[in-house]
């Protein structure tokens, strides 16, 4: 509603101050104004610097200058063959670069398998809705969440299936109802 955006992605800045430079890499933020000028702090605000991967960010304002941000985690890779470990993580950051939930993050998901390609949508009422593809039952399934604007599991703390049959589902998308509070 000014002209300005927030934008945010997945940063290797801190890849040599760990010395693994194949298994790290982070969230960062910026919010720029209508001119182009940086908001927060300069080179932008660390959302997750977490242990090992946070990757494939995803975001939408929280109405007030803000934005809540969600991401796959490895951090708790349990080290599975063939493939990563993902958890959901999510973060709010208020108008002035603030978090607002738990620092690196609260967490979203974190059951046993995969889960990932997180989305999401915020609502007229300051929370989230998160919706991500969960292989939990080993099969990939669709899972969504809710937090309120403070960061509080609104809808059970590691989701709730939409359809828990013995298929495949996957890349989830979201929309409001369009009720006050969707």
């Amino acid at each position: 509603g000014v002209g300005g955006a927030i934008i945010a992605g997945t940063d290797y800045r801190n890849v040599n101050s760990r010395g693994r430079p194949d298994a790290a890499s982070d969230i960062y933020c910026q919010r720029i104004n209508s001119a182009g000028e940086q908001m927060w702090t300069k080179n932008g605000v660390s959302v997750c610097a977490g242990i090992n991967y946070q990757d494939y960010p995803e975001l939408s304002s929280d109405g007030d200058r803000g934005a809540v941000i969600v991401w796959e985690d490895y951090r708790n890779d349990r080290g599975q063959e063939a493939y990563f470990d993902t958890d959901i993580y999510a973060a709010r950051i208020d108008a002035h670069g603030e978090l607002q939930w738990a620092e690196n993050g609260t967490t979203i998901c974190t059951v046993t398998n995969s889960q990932c390609g997180p989305r999401l949508i915020t609502d007229k009422s300051g929370s989230a809705v998160f919706a991500w593809s969960d292989e939990r039952s080993g099969y990939s399934n669709i899972y969504c969440g809710r937090r309120s604007g403070y960061g509080e599991a609104l809808w059970g703390r590691d989701g709730t299936a939409l359809a828990g049959i013995n298929s495949e589902q996957k890349r989830p998308a979201l929309a409001g109802d369009g009720t006050p509070d969707g």
